[in-house]
């Protein structure tokens, strides 16, 4: 959830075009290859790490309604010796696949050390051998609906050493693309099979001209948030696709490997059976062809160990029963979504009254479905106008739940998707508001003014107007100013100069009237400033496995410019870290405790409390986190999201009782709940954490200003 946000939705163009981006892939005569059908259940595939099935397995995973599975296709492995391919383990995995009905997506990967001594390809004769291999294997299942892969997750260094490297990665697979081309013009190319949605280096390789040869632009898009910001991503995605792409050539984005893992933390099974409906409903709604879990079993036995818990079925294998594995929650859910919405489209995404509330409207030859669910960590209740009658509904794992009454549908929403069933179509439903979401983001007030940044997903042009509401604490000249969105602008931010400064403690929220409509309604939350005194003397140091290197500098300086809001007063933080577990910690001045402002000043805390910072980032892939302590001595540690952008941007950090924490004694606590909640009053620990999650080597500088609290 973005800062402070609320939407409604203005038309379906957008959405209308995005599919057919996804759906209409020209050139080259590969319409057959990426699926063009618009039904929802033909995208949904799952990666494996096997070239010969378990008994069982397969059928497992066909039972589930996969369509795709995708797959390491090694070249140290089928190249053992220079010029002599050998594909039978392959050849036994496709024969095996094309029992089940199911195709594949084979990734041309990694370096071969007849060629390269490290993962990945610099060398001229590398590219070469690269190319030769590729178009050996291509040719060899040539004419079997495989999509072809070029490389797996080539912007992190753990795919390419000794660091990525885009330039080099445009080389290998201009290289490669090319002699395929010639080879095999009928086959389908994609790549690069990006880790996360990273624009920077996506865009390195349009730029080398790769949309030349590619069908469909890969991507991982990992997070361990809710699925939903994934839409927005997309966007911008396309948005650089359309601005390098040749001339009419449409070319679509694929999922093609993305899952959670019950091993992060606050994860569970549970969860991540939820996710996996949410995350195959926001890549439908965004036009995405073809959606591939991670993973299809736990790869390890390690249940702390990450790595090991993606699955969506437990390790163990179970010869001669039906199902050769145990289902996890995430391939009940699978199976429901593939059952209920067999043979669906997407139509639209209903208005629900609010962002966080979601709402899919998928319709076949007689038949809707509306899947919903609340991404805001609160239960809520809504209503849809529908005609009279009764409906059913499913729950994400295939429950069959309550029937629901027509008229104005009462809809309970939780974070598990629920699928409501209308055994015809109904004209209201169709009616009903829809579109591509636009989002109302209030900003804390800087100086002098206010600010509300206004972002829409869509293609066209947004006039209207936006309105202060619920303001206390501060007074602005006007509360009422004109927008305006140019089809190429996905956001503004619009300017409310005050009377005088705002106080420490104050109210905003704001509404977005469109057509004399309005059309986004923000209700005013509450920002509370931290004692002034707490960013005067911060100092940092690096800490970790004492073993890895790690230097942190910190300083007060001018930013080279400044957030959309306010000055470029900011402290720059500067770290080195070596390849382990390394972090920079940033705390107040020696021997000093100050109190979280804005918060009880004894007694459990058993509501959501979020903070707030401008970070200028360096698109580093470091992860954000606060640190406080509770009256019972516990360490609460709230997660930002990892640095993946450039420039300003305002983040948040949630602390309720999901957050991690350690330490102290709650029965200690004088009142402290039964359940772990935080206890006040609150103390800084931390202002902020520099962490290093992918623990290779870097250099990081990012520029921040000190956090406020935020409330509803």
């Amino acid at each position: 959830m973005s800062f402070v946000s609320s939407c409604r939705f203005l038309s379906a163009s957008s959405v209308a075009f995005a599919f057919a981006t996804a759906s209409l892939v020209l050139g080259h005569g590969l319409m057959a290859q990426i699926p063009a059908s618009g039904i929802v259940t033909d995208a949904s595939g799952v990666n494996i790490h096997f070239t010969h099935p378990q008994e069982g397995e397969l059928e497992m995973i066909r039972a589930a309604g996969f369509k795709w599975i995708r797959m390491d296709l090694t070249w140290e492995a089928t190249e053992r010796k220079k010029g002599v391919y050998d594909f039978a383990a392959y050849d036994h995995l496709m024969k095996s696949l094309e029992a089940q009905g199911l195709r594949a997506v084979f990734i041309l990967n990694y370096s071969n050390k007849n060629y390269e001594p490290l993962r990945s390809i610099t060398s001229e004769e590398g590219r070469a051998a690269y190319a030769r291999w590729a178009v050996a294997a291509v040719q060899h299942f040539r004419g079997k609906g495989v999509i072809w892969e070029i490389w797996n997750e080539p912007n992190i260094e753990g795919f390419w050493k000794p660091k990525p490297d885009v330039e080099a990665y445009v080389k290998m697979a201009r290289v490669a693309c090319q002699a395929i081309e010639e080879a095999a013009p009928d086959e389908c190319v994609v790549g690069p099979a990006s880790s996360t949605i990273d624009l920077e280096f996506l865009e390195g390789c349009f730029k080398g001209g790769l949309l030349e040869w590619w069908q469909a632009v890969s991507v991982h898009p990992y997070r361990q948030g809710g699925p939903e910001s994934v839409a927005a991503e997309y966007h911008a995605l396309r948005q650089l696709i359309g601005k390098h792409a040749p001339t009419g050539k449409k070319v679509a984005v694929l999922a093609g490997e993305w899952g959670y893992s019950e091993a992060w933390a606050n994860f569970d099974a549970s969860l991540q059976g939820k996710m996996l409906t949410r995350q195959w409903v926001v890549n439908a709604a965004s036009g995405v062809p073809v959606s591939i879990w991670y993973d299809w079993k736990d790869d390890g036995p390690d249940p702390k160990e990450a790595e090991h818990r993606f699955g969506m079925v437990e390790r163990q294998h179970f010869p001669g029963r039906t199902a050769a594995y145990n289902a996890k929650p995430a391939y009940l859910a699978a199976q429901t979504f593939n059952r209920e919405l067999e043979g669906f489209h997407f139509v639209k995404r209903i208005n629900l009254g609010n962002l966080d509330h979601h709402g899919y409207l998928f319709e076949r030859a007689g038949a809707q479905c509306l899947v919903g669910w609340t991404a805001g960590g609160v239960p809520a209740s809504v209503k849809v106008r529908v005609s009279p009658g009764t409906i059913s509904a499913v729950g994400h794992l295939g429950q069959v739940l309550p029937p629901l009454s027509g008229g104005e549908l009462q809809l309970a929403l939780t974070d598990a998707p629920v699928y409501v069933k209308f055994q015809e179509i109904d004209p209201l439903l169709r009616q009903a508001m829809e579109a591509v979401p636009m989002k109302l983001t209030v900003l804390p007030c800087a100086g002098d003014r206010a600010a509300v940044q206004v972002t829409t997903y869509g293609e066209h042009p947004v006039t209207g107007k936006v309105k202060l509401i619920g303001t206390e604490g501060m007074e602005a000249q006007e509360v009422v100013q004109s927008l305006k969105l140019a089809p190429d602008q996905a956001a503004t931010t619009v300017l409310f100069p005050l009377k005088a400064s705002a106080s420490p403690s104050y109210r905003l929220g704001a509404e977005l009237e469109v057509n004399g409509q309005t059309v986004l309604t923000v209700p005013a939350r509450h920002f509370v400033a931290q004692p002034a005194e707490l960013a005067n003397g911060l100092r940092t140091f690096v800490t970790g496995d004492d073993k890895v290197s790690g230097e942190a500098e910190l300083s007060r300086g001018t930013a080279p410019i400044a957030p959309p809001v306010g000055s470029a007063d900011a402290w720059r933080l500067k770290c080195t870290f070596g390849a382990g577990w390394k972090f920079a910690q940033i705390i107040g001045a020696e021997g000093a405790r100050y109190r979280v402002a804005g918060v009880p000043e004894a007694g459990p805390i058993d509501r959501v409390i979020r903070f707030g910072m401008w970070v200028h980032g360096d698109n580093s892939k470091t992860a954000l986190r606060l640190r406080l302590q509770d009256a019972a001595g516990r360490t609460w540690q709230p997660d930002g999201p990892n640095v993946n952008w450039t420039g300003w941007r305002f983040v948040e950090f949630k602390l309720d009782e999901r957050t991690s924490h350690w330490g102290g004694n709650a029965a200690g606590a004088k009142d402290a709940p039964t359940k772990a909640v935080p206890v006040a009053p609150l103390i800084w620990n931390t202002v902020l954490l520099l962490d290093n999650p992918a623990r290779t080597a870097c250099e990081v500088e990012i520029w921040f200003q000190p956090p406020l609290l935020l409330e509803e």
